[in-house]
């Protein structure tokens, strides 16, 4: 959005449409696919199943355009923590079937089962209710990206056809000087690959593509400015 945005202040319309094709391109059918996992997940308990799951559950429901970002949510480390803990709890609490009858009938354990119990479900609301927070916030930030993309199609188109009835293209173009390096510099053209250590070193120069408004002539019925404000602060001169 930003490059778009650069490119259509600089007058590169062509440019910064194809810059927000791209963008729509990339990051519609992410914007789809988290809406139909929204959808899909429409409680916290089915989002906490969701999770519970992991991998599988992500290949075999969400759509092939959101699998990587919905993957990525799901593995945070609050969520993962959350689901371990939860699946942990059960195990505990499975586990107390197996013990002696005196001990599954104690006063502590009579008390403690509830208790663990109602930690468990804690433990699954807020998993779940963590990755439908999340997914739909995330799901907000494309939209909005996306309905700016569209405002800025609409400037484009408009600037265009402003262009195309105007006598002049609104266009220049400012040829610069080929960069020069230093004794002790070395200038490597950029052929598609970055180095790290030479990430501050990089220029990319832009250029100046709008032109400036024309003054108009000065003619004997217009003087220039400076006469207009001397005549202004001074009318017997």
């Amino acid at each position: 959005m930003l490059k778009a945005l650069v490119l259509y202040q600089n007058c590169r319309y062509a440019d910064a449409r194809a810059t927000l094709l791209d963008f729509e391109q990339r990051y519609r059918p992410l914007e789809d696919g988290l809406s139909a996992t929204l959808a899909m997940l429409s409680t916290p308990q089915s989002a906490y199943e969701f999770l519970a799951r992991g991998a599988v559950q992500v290949q075999e429901s969400v759509p092939p355009s959101a699998r990587e970002e919905v993957g990525r949510v799901e593995q945070e480390p609050d969520l993962l923590g959350a689901t371990q803990a939860a699946v942990q709890l059960a195990q505990e609490i499975d586990s107390l079937d197996r013990r002696p009858q005196v001990f599954r009938t104690s006063a502590l354990i009579t008390r403690l089962t509830p208790r663990l119990r109602q930690a468990r479900l804690s433990l699954l609301e807020s998993a779940g209710r963590k990755l439908l927070s999340r997914l739909a916030q995330e799901r907000s930030e494309l939209r909005e990206l996306l309905g700016q993309t569209l405002r800025l199609s609409f400037e484009i188109s408009g600037r265009e056809k402003e262009l195309a009835a105007s006598s002049s293209d609104g266009l220049t173009t400012t040829h610069r000087d080929p960069p020069r390096a230093d004794d002790d510099e070395e200038l490597w053209p950029f052929q598609g690959e970055y180095w790290r250590d030479e990430l501050g070193s990089y220029r990319y120069q832009l250029g100046k593509r709008c032109a400036k408004p024309r003054s108009a002539p000065q003619t004997a019925s217009s003087p220039p400015q400076q006469i207009k404000a001397q005549l202004a602060a001074d009318p017997k001169e």
